[in-house]
């Protein structure tokens, strides 16, 4: 309930045309942002592992 409750204080934003959205397509659009932030994350993340192991294996040859 807190999280709702969240969603309702925000801001929902605007359409290009200048109008408000509704709550339904501000959650989707905010939870499809935290997909991507999701997904950035991990990428960024798993690059750096891989980074990181190339190197180690480049210092001890």
């Amino acid at each position: 309930m807190p999280k709702f409750m969240h969603l309702l204080s925000q801001k929902l934003g605007y359409a290009a045309d200048g109008r408000t959205l509704g709550l339904g397509l501000s959650v989707a659009l905010a939870k499809q942002r935290e997909q991507i932030r999701i997904t950035v994350d991990e990428g960024a993340e798993r690059h750096l592992r891989r980074w990181a192991e190339e190197e180690r294996l480049q210092t001890h040859r």
